[in-house]
């Protein structure tokens, strides 16, 4: 029964990509997708719901493994994508050929994210999640200017070490006589012998090809820099997919990974990623403090905010994975949201450079507001919803004897509260300055405000009952195996 939803929402996915060829009136264009992604998300629900519930059981499909953790992420893929789907109407305009374009990777990338969190075997995953940057990649260059280019280029670059790294571990795997990618059959193989496999470093050495493969897609350190540029020169849209959700899918498919090799896992790999974790949030906190264009601070803040999860991945508790699964739930919410705000305000004034804005807390009341609630919750601030995904991070860090690591990322949670009261007051409350379209603030369409008010109330809602949100975490972990 579950196989049936899974077909639906790529069906639907694809008919995305069918629309965008055969419709030829550019204002249908962006209204058809998104319903169409309305739909799948529709479909997302009613899966999630039956597995969580327990109406439904997890079910093997073809390459694909339907648990309650990989349509939990489906739903926040499919919530975005709409979103940010309508957000695309007024923003992606210009010759037909040049909008059909866009929603058509646009699809496809949708539906490479959902492959990739869906994956039951690694193969599978790499395939996925390398679709996904493909099509993410064209969908960064669509502005078709230099900056653009140049970003996508560095963008398909490093991310290839990553791919190559994959490619390389799977061969390795091959000469071994590990027979499966599958994440279950490596974990099967790997408990039932782990006291008598005599590779067990060549194992690990696997085990770290693959988290630094998938982690060069997630922006950890050393391969974070194509992020800030990628993320900038996207359309605002894009963007708020690539900054809400993609990083996350790459962390999706690093927690699988960490559980197939959990048998074989030490002390000594769980510390270098916990010292990979830390050191990305630190790293992408700092960069963040001192930026002025506000889809950079918005990218370095994505680093910062992917360190948080595979800390808590590298914490190897069940108490640290809640932390990183639910961070990957509000992290989406809120950094797509941001990003649109971003979208919105380069729309209205004409421009980045948060030096150039300045008082129009009275000109844009719900941009205020969600921006203020949006980054004080990125900083962990309670009662909002990312005080509480930050706080099990916390917590698991400080119950594992990692006490350094719990004050390093308290301290970045402040840097963040910091930069975006900082970005805040530069932009909403400073004094009014003179922006790239004069004293001119351009009216937000409703295409674009809507989506920010709808992201905004469910920030409210996960803010108000994140116990709701968290029993669903508890159980898309109790899937795994080693939790």
């Amino acid at each position: 029964m579950t196989e049936l939803f899974i077909i639906a929402i790529f069906i639907l996915l694809l008919m995305g990509c069918a629309a965008s060829i055969f419709i030829k009136k550019v204002e249908y264009i962006g209204k058809v997708i998104t319903l169409l992604n309305l739909g799948a998300l529709v479909f997302s629900l009613i899966l999630l719901y039956q597995l969580n519930s327990k109406i439904a059981h997890p079910t093997y499909w073809f390459n694909l493994y339907i648990d309650t953790l990989g349509s939990f992420i489906t739903v926040l893929i499919l919530i975005l994508s709409t979103t940010a789907a309508y957000f695309s109407i007024p923003v992606i305009k210009g010759e037909l050929q040049r909008v059909q374009k866009y929603y058509f990777w646009y699809s496809l990338f949708i539906f490479a994210m959902i492959g990739t969190v869906m994956s039951a075997d690694i193969l599978s995953t790499y395939l996925y999640i390398e679709g996904a940057t493909i099509f993410s990649v064209l969908l960064v260059a669509h502005e078709n200017t230099s900056e653009a280019f140049e970003a996508s280029l560095k963008y398909l670059i490093i991310c290839s070490f990553g791919t190559a790294m994959i490619i390389i571990a799977l061969t390795y795997m091959v000469t071994l006589n590990i027979t499966s990618f599958s994440y279950n059959d490596i974990y099967s193989f790997l408990q039932a012998n782990k006291n008598t496999i005599t590779n067990v470093m060549a194992i690990k050495i696997i085990f770290l090809s693959i988290f630094f493969g998938f982690g060069a897609k997630a922006g950890i350190i050393p391969f974070y820099t194509w992020l800030p540029d990628a993320y900038s020169e996207a359309p605002a849209p894009i963007s708020a997919i690539l900054g809400g959700i993609m990083t996350e899918t790459a962390a999706i498919a690093l927690i699988r990974t960490f559980d197939a090799f959990s048998p074989i896992l030490t002390q000594d790999l769980y510390l270098i990623v916990i010292v990979i974790g830390t050191a990305t949030m630190i790293l992408g906190a700092l960069f963040a403090l001192v930026q002025t264009d506000i889809k950079r601070l918005l990218s370095y803040s994505c680093i910062d905010e992917i360190g948080y999860i595979i800390l808590g991945i590298g914490i190897a508790t069940q108490i640290g994975l809640y932390g990183s699964v639910f961070d990957i739930f509000n992290h989406g919410l809120l950094k797509s949201t941001l990003f649109l705000i971003s979208g919105a305000l380069l729309f209205a004034t004409g421009t980045r450079d948060m030096k150039k804005m300045g008082g129009l807390v009275k000109k844009m009341p719900l941009l205020a507001t969600t921006f203020l609630v949006a980054g004080l919750s990125m900083g962990g601030v309670p009662p909002l919803n990312g005080f509480y995904s930050k706080f099990l991070i916390y917590d698991a860090s400080f119950k594992a004897g990692y006490i350094w690591v719990t004050i390093l990322a308290i301290v970045a949670s402040l840097i963040a509260v910091g930069y975006f009261v900082r970005a805040a007051h530069m932009i909403f409350f400073g004094e009014p300055k003179v922006m790239a379209n004069g004293d001119d603030i351009k009216k937000l369409p409703k295409e674009m405000t809507i989506p920010i008010a709808i992201l905004l109330l469910l920030i409210a809602v996960a803010s108000a009952f994140p116990e709701i949100f968290l029993a669903i975490v508890v159980e898309a972990v109790s899937g795994l195996n080693s939790f």
